[in-house]
């Protein structure tokens, strides 16, 4: 049976201060009453509008303990006790535990820029030291430190009945005795609330908050994340037959700045050359740019000497969709390249357009590592594209034969025109450039798939010589390699009586990198599981 935590809303207060700086008690004591009054469900001690930043740390522990103390059990507090600095969470974590306080609100370390095998340290220690539920608050606008879906995934795995002996020493006692089937409620709680015991769960685990400031489908994506695959004991947030647990608690909101571009992207000023292990030069703009709008996406290149990849570091270096290039990976090398994951130390969302036996690498790294995949490569063997598929049970991924927005449309034309002709020849003609490999082309193929979705057993005959007559319902492919020419992909959906030719021509590669980057801002906020070009063109128009 879900056990309901927090539910409805909780006010993130202010600190007031005097006219010499000194906090005024006596008009924060009114701001709670006056919260309480009004019917709110609960508050936020030092949470960002606290001044939070910019108190001491005795002034910090004197306002979590007073709003403990004014509220009383009447209402839920939480108390803000993030830092970038792991042992000071841990330090006042585990005060806020001791005076009452109900459940702790941790922003994602500042500044540092922690990754995200980092954050899971992070978070793991204060789990370890503490025994309240944890909120983890994400704002990577202002932090520098985005908290992925798949990393929450894997802090719900924390073990709820660990030990708390961590290399931070020795943890003070439970600040309550309960725990889900261990002795029963909180005694603590019970005396301040006997009305709602138990309101916590005990030992902490951090997967029973999440605050994700500027973009809630960041919070609803870890719900599924969350229910699948992790149904056995001291694993699961939410029993796969659960309900669903309702609106994510949010105490503060940050929204993301929009402008044009999907998502609220929006195009910024040339951005400095990263090196080769995804550091940026001194004096270089910081990463989430607020006032120009993009959020500091960060992107790993797989196949960066290659044509694609040289497109994807131009966008970059102009700062497209205010996006940066955190690694540069090719087996070729070049200035600024890894010439293997190997010599990566660097995280963000893995995007490959390589040669198809190059993505392995990318997929290996990008799972070992939590991170968002785009896959634009084409030409994989059929056990290589099952590699890449499996990824998709732990990371999101994104994969596609085609990164053109235009395509995908055509796509979907495709399939409406397919059904309104269900008799008809279907012929699929590509042409590219002399220097491509492989044939038919992945679009070519993806169409085809178009096409399957109406006719499911339609056979492919890829060229044709000699002596094949057409069979009735098959899908013909036709494939020209020559010159320079980027993409041009047609469909001809012929009966007896008329032919409808539906045809899509690129004429600069630079519209499949956008393409692509396009795809890495979609995967944001997603929760682990396959994506495809569909996905993206109906998901919500850009903002203009």
């Amino acid at each position: 049976m879900k056990q309901e935590i927090f539910r409805g809303i909780a006010t993130a207060l202010a600190t007031p201060m005097d006219a010499g700086g000194a906090i005024d008690y006596e008009a924060y004591g009114r701001l709670i009453d006056w919260q309480i009054a009004s019917g709110v469900a609960g508050l936020v001690a030092c949470g960002t509008t606290a001044e939070s930043a910019t108190m001491t740390e005795e002034e910090h522990r004197a306002v979590i303990r007073f709003t403990v103390e004014r509220a009383a059990g009447r209402v839920p507090v939480i108390a803000g006790t993030g830092s970038n600095c792991t042992a000071k969470a841990v330090a006042m974590t585990r005060y806020a535990c001791s005076v009452g306080a109900d459940a702790c609100l941790l922003v994602t370390p500042y500044y540092n820029k922690a990754t995200q095998t980092g954050l899971i340290a992070h978070y793991t220690a204060i789990a370890d030291a503490s025994d309240r539920p944890l909120i983890l608050y994400n704002v990577p606008s202002r932090t520098g430190c985005n908290l992925l879906p798949a990393t929450c995934a894997a802090l719900a795995r924390h073990p709820p009945d660990r030990r708390r002996q961590g290399s931070l020493g020795q943890h003070q006692p439970d600040c309550g005795a309960g725990r889900p089937g261990r002795g029963g409620p909180d005694p603590v709680l019970r005396e301040r609330r006997p009305d709602r015991a138990p309101f916590g769960h005990g030992r902490l685990r951090l997967h029973l908050g999440f605050v994700q400031c500027g973009s809630p489908a960041g919070a609803n994506a870890l719900r599924p994340v969350l229910r699948r695959g992790h149904g056995r004991r001291g694993g699961a947030a939410v029993p796969p037959a659960a309900p669903d647990p309702g609106p994510v608690l949010r105490s503060q909101s940050h929204p993301r700045q929009s402008g044009p571009g999907r998502h609220g992207l929006r195009l910024r000023g040339r951005a400095p050359a990263p090196d080769a292990y995804g550091g940026k030069p001194p004096g270089g703009p910081p990463g989430g740019d607020e006032e120009a709008g993009g959020f500091g996406m960060k992107i790993l290149i797989n196949g960066a000497a290659g044509a694609m990849g040289r497109e994807l570091r131009q966008l970059l270096q102009a700062g497209y969709a205010g996006a940066e290039a955190a690694a540069l990976v090719d087996a070729r090398g070049g200035e600024g390249i890894c010439t293997g994951f190997s010599q990566v130390r660097a995280e963000g969302t893995v995007l490959d357009f390589s040669f198809h036996t190059a993505t392995a690498a990318a997929v290996d790294y990008a799972t070992a590592h939590g991170l968002p995949l785009v896959v634009g490569t084409t030409g994989h063997t059929e056990a290589e594209r099952a590699h890449i598929l499996a990824a998709a049970d732990r990371i999101p991924l994104f994969y596609s034969g085609n990164m053109s927005l235009g395509i995908a449309v055509l796509c979907r034309l495709v399939k409406d025109a397919v059904r309104f002709f269900p008799q008809a020849d279907v012929e699929i003609l590509e042409a590219h450039h002399n220097r491509k490999a492989d044939a038919p082309s992945g679009t070519a193929l993806m169409l085809a798939e178009a096409v399957r979705t109406q006719r499911p057993e339609a056979p492919i005959r890829c060229g044709r010589s000699g002596s094949c007559k057409r069979v009735p319902g098959e899908i013909g492919i036709s494939s020209l390699r020559l010159g320079n020419l980027v993409g041009i992909h047609g469909v001809l959906i012929s009966t007896g009586t008329q032919t409808l030719t539906l045809k899509h021509e690129a004429h600069d590669r630079s519209l499949l990198a956008q393409g692509a980057l396009e795809a890495a801002a979609f995967l944001q906020d997603k929760a682990p599981g396959l994506y495809t070009m569909d996905d993206l063109v109906q998901s919500p128009p850009r903002q203009n």
